[in-house]
Formats: C-alpha cells, structure tokens, sequence
C-alpha cells in the first residue's frame, strides 16, 4: 500500500467534506498529520494561483519590484524589447540567466529568444561613394544616426518576406 498524500488528505476534506478524524480513519494517519497534509497543500494551491509560479524566485521578485501584475503585460514587454538584457528598460535583477528562466517560463520559441552573446558587436564597413551618398541622404531624411540606419537595414534583410 502506499503512503497516503496531502492531496489525498485535501481531497478528503474539500471534495468529501470529511473533518481531520475521519481523514486520519481513512488514511491511516494521525488527526495532526491530517491537519498538516491539508495545510501543506493548502498553501501550495496559494502559491501556485501565483501570476509568477514556476519563476526562479530571485525573478519573480525582480519582476513584482518592477511593478509586473501578470503574464500578459510580461509578454509584451517582452516583446517589446524591454526585457532586453542589454537595455535599459530591464528590471534590475534579471540578467541573462534570469531572462533565460522568463523566455522558458513564457515558452519562446529558441528562433523567436534573445542573442545572450556579447553586449554588442562592433562592426566596421567600408563603402564606396555611392553607399556614402544614400546614407547621407538617409540621415538627412530621417534624421537618424549613420549607425542606427545601417543596424535597421540589417535587421530588416533578415526578416522573412
């Protein structure tokens, strides 16, 4: 036979409506270890109805800190790149292990994850004159920095048609 559980005993109790003394007749248990099955799994129903279950708890800390109230708002932030480790808008106190728990928590795609490679990647390109005039002409059009026009024309090669 095996050992009874606590959630035989909370079953017991909430679904049955036994008290402790019927659940420890039933389970071949002490009335006190009735009780403390039913208080053990009382308190990880309430920790599992949680928005942050299943978080490292140094993250779900830094996230409730962060003022996070659910998921939802997790996820797109998330996606809107705020939770990116290598910008400013990260909560402190999630780092790259932390936002590694949240994209696993969160179920990401590994496709979909973010690079935890160096902070950044220098990059240095040599163009001939006519790529120089269209990027001038690109800064002056949109006011962006030489940089950051170049970083979008990379990143929008890479995506999908």
């Amino acid at each position: 036979m095996t050992s009874p559980t606590p959630q035989q005993a909370y079953d017991l109790f909430y679904e049955c409506g036994l008290n402790f003394r019927q659940i420890s007749e039933e389970l071949g248990i002490t009335v006190r270890m009735a009780r403390r099955y039913v208080k053990q799994r009382e308190q990880k129903a309430q920790l599992e109805a949680q928005w942050h279950y299943g978080l490292p708890i140094p993250v779900a800390n830094a996230l409730l800190a962060a003022g996070f109230l659910g998921p939802e708002q997790l996820l797109k932030s998330y996606h809107n790149g705020e939770l990116n480790p290598k910008g400013t808008y990260s909560p402190h106190g999630v780092g790259k292990k932390g936002l590694q728990a949240i994209e696993e928590w969160l179920e990401i795609p590994l496709e979909d994850r973010y690079d935890p490679g160096p902070k950044y990647l220098q990059l240095a390109v040599r163009l001939y004159p006519d790529a120089q005039r269209a990027l001038k002409r690109l800064e002056d059009e949109t006011g962006e920095l030489p940089s950051a026009i170049v970083t979008r024309l990379i990143l929008e090669a890479g995506k999908p048609d």
